[in-house]
């Protein structure tokens, strides 16, 4: 490919411009229908098509690409925009999270104690009315082993055999 573009130069004047392949001559038209630069002895070949002149078509082209340049520099700046967007949320999200894990936890640290303390109060109030029971029970057995002796001393053995 470089071989085939040093030989489509011409050298002007010191200046070395592009030339026509074909014809070796200096290109210095633009053919609107093909978007092509050619030389004066190729216009019979684009018969019918409209041409400009070479530095026109630059300019035009040049104008086009200003403006196709613009609007990717808006897109580009609006996908910035976005981007910075985003990556706030991204990290405001993240931080949510990990706050929500943390307040996750410490609810969960007090359900424990809450659960815990329930649990001891539950197990001595269990412990004080088994207590008061036995105690009962045992002033009851008192009372009827009492009431036994008594009727053992008031009763004789007597056999009734």
């Amino acid at each position: 490919r470089p071989k085939e573009e040093m030989q489509n130069r011409c050298a002007v004047n010191v200046r070395t411009e592009q030339c026509c392949g074909e014809h070796r001559r200096r290109l210095e038209l633009f053919c609107q229908e093909d978007e092509a630069f050619i030389c004066v002895l190729c216009v019979p070949r684009h018969s019918g098509h409209s041409f400009v002149f070479l530095h026109d078509a630059v300019s035009v082209y040049k104008d086009k690409l200003k403006a196709s340049l613009s609007s990717l520099e808006l897109k580009v700046r609006d996908l910035k925009d976005l981007q910075t967007k985003t990556e706030t949320e991204f990290r405001e999200i993240e931080e949510h999270a990990v706050n929500l894990e943390k307040y996750i936890a410490e609810e969960f640290v007090k359900l424990h104690q809450f659960l815990h303390d329930k649990e001891q109060k539950l197990i001595y109030q269990l412990n004080s009315k088994a207590s008061e029971i036995l105690k009962e029970m045992e002033e009851n057995l008192e009372c009827i082993k009492t009431g036994v002796t008594e009727i053992h001393s008031a009763v004789p053995d007597t056999n009734l055999d």
